[in-house]
């Protein structure tokens, strides 16, 4: 991997993090998130002292920074959904999390609330049936 950035020893980016560091920094990143219990890569960030704005100058910097970022961040949102459906996570923190991560919107939020309510009706009627109260037509039997 090439890193590509201004020459200029007085750059941004060199304040933040040495360009000698960077590879280290990105396979940092990476190592960090294919742990599969980790879900914030800015808590890796973090531990090397680049808060989430530091990380915005460097990824504009460094294309392949930015690269490493985007593939992250999807794993990110995956993992958000994933642990929040097994119930790992609070759902409306996870929710929340993706909308302002994301770029989840309200239409989003609104078609896992009705899908979330979908399966709940589901579930319901599966019990029901499961208990010979409604026949598998879904129509109640006659008295």
């Amino acid at each position: 991997m090439t890193f590509k950035s201004n020459e200029n020893s007085n750059s941004s980016v060199d304040k933040i993090i040495k360009k000698s560091e960077l590879k280290s920094f990105i396979m940092d990143l990476i190592a960090y998130m294919e742990d599969p219990e980790n879900i914030w890569y800015l808590k890796c960030a973090t531990s090397w002292g680049i808060s989430k704005e530091k990380l915005e100058k460097m990824c504009a910097e460094f294309p392949e920074l930015q690269e490493a970022i985007e593939l992250i961040s999807t794993v990110q949102e995956t993992r958000l959904t994933e642990f929040a459906a097994a119930g790992k996570i609070d759902r409306t923190v996870a929710l929340r999390a993706l909308e302002q991560y994301a770029n989840w919107n309200e239409d989003a939020l609104g078609k896992v609330n009705d899908f979330s309510k979908m399966m709940q009706d589901v579930t319901a009627r599966a019990g029901l049936i499961a208990r010979e109260k409604l026949p598998e037509n879904g129509k109640k039997k006659s008295a």
